[in-house]
């Protein structure tokens, strides 16, 4: 791996597409993606088995939405510097290392709002408790209607959610593992987040004030694992399915390499669309991750299809900027 000589290979343009691409979300910030640069303008996306979440995504599920959201972001990016992005499915299985090939290919620059990659952003607080109006819930599933679903609070898909969710939750913090898991990620001292630019900080997870000051200075990967650490984080998932203007799950016909990847970039789409509209997005995959809950899932919300991703929205009154950590183009190239 040489992901210095990666960066003199690209030119200006495309080393932006990637920083650009590279702003996906993704499962604790692990970003999983690693590109491997044949020349300027041909690429294989890819992931590093070091940034999955085998304790809580064994399958990889999580991983390959990552990476459809991060094909999205790479597709408007290119569009906009004048390329369009010939995507080719390379992987089979959830754990192939080699997911797809792009192709970059000259054409004219389209008019797309970059911005829109730029602020995205998840939030987890301060949701007003009004169901979201018919025109926005259009707007945020645009062209992908036939995959999205929306639940109104206090309907029966709602309230069923609002309720699996906290199980699912109780579930996954009483498992070892994943508390370990989440403990690994979260970069709660100042040196640590720049050293490794990935992960979750008291930031990312709105943790502010004298609180954020306190976790920052005092706390340490053994403070996840406590009792008071789960009970807290149970209080705020608790009180998070209380005060909500709805649910939206995005479903699929297969549950293959290229339906996930499918559903990433449907769940990017409505991503950059939300800020705009003054409504927040909060991933809240626990029921997808759980059992029995992962099994259940789809019938008890009356799905015509599987359910592969959650979202938990909600307006908002004030859009902070984005805060996540991200890692520069070197670190996740090479040749």
């Amino acid at each position: 791996m040489n992901a210095a000589n990666s960066e003199t290979i690209l030119g200006k343009k495309e080393k932006e597409i990637l920083r650009l691409a590279s702003l996906a979300p993704s499962g604790h910030n692990t970003q999983p993606w690693l590109v491997t640069i044949k020349d300027q303008t041909h690429w294989t996306i890819g992931t590093t088995p070091k940034r999955w979440l085998p304790a809580v995504d064994h399958d990889n599920h999580d991983v390959l939405l990552s990476i459809g959201a991060f094909l999205e972001n790479l597709s408007i990016a290119a569009a906009y510097h004048g390329y369009k992005a010939n995507i080719i499915p390379l992987a089979e299985t959830p754990h192939d290392l080699r997911i797809a090939d792009v192709i970059l290919e000259k054409s004219s620059p389209e008019t797309v709002n970059i911005d829109q990659i730029k602020q995205r952003r998840t939030l987890r607080k301060h949701y007003l408790d009004k169901p979201l109006v018919e025109g926005h819930i259009q707007l945020l599933k645009g062209e992908d209607a036939n995959s999205i679903q929306y639940f109104t609070p206090g309907s029966p898909q709602s309230d069923y959610l609002n309720k699996a969710t906290v199980a699912a939750n109780r579930m996954q913090t009483s498992r070892i593992h994943a508390q370990e898991e989440l403990a690994d990620w979260i970069r709660w001292s100042n040196n640590k987040a720049e050293k490794y630019r990935d992960g979750l900080t008291p930031a990312s997870m709105e943790i502010g004030g004298v609180i954020g000051w306190y976790v920052r200075n005092l706390y340490s990967h053994k403070d996840v694992l406590t009792a008071s650490f789960r009970n807290t984080t149970m209080d705020l998932v608790s009180r998070q399915v209380k005060k909500h203007g709805g649910w939206f799950v995005i479903t699929a016909k297969n549950h293959d390499v290229a339906s996930l990847i499918n559903v990433g970039r449907i769940m990017e789409k409505m991503y950059l669309k939300a800020r705009d509209l003054g409504i927040a997005l909060h991933p809240m995959s626990q029921v997808l991750q759980e059992k029995p809950f992962k099994y259940q899932v789809t019938d008890n919300l009356r799905l015509n299809h599987r359910c592969e991703f959650i979202f938990r929205a909600g307006y908002i009154k004030h859009y902070p900027e984005p805060i996540s950590l991200k890692r520069p183009v070197a670190w996740f190239t090479q040749i």
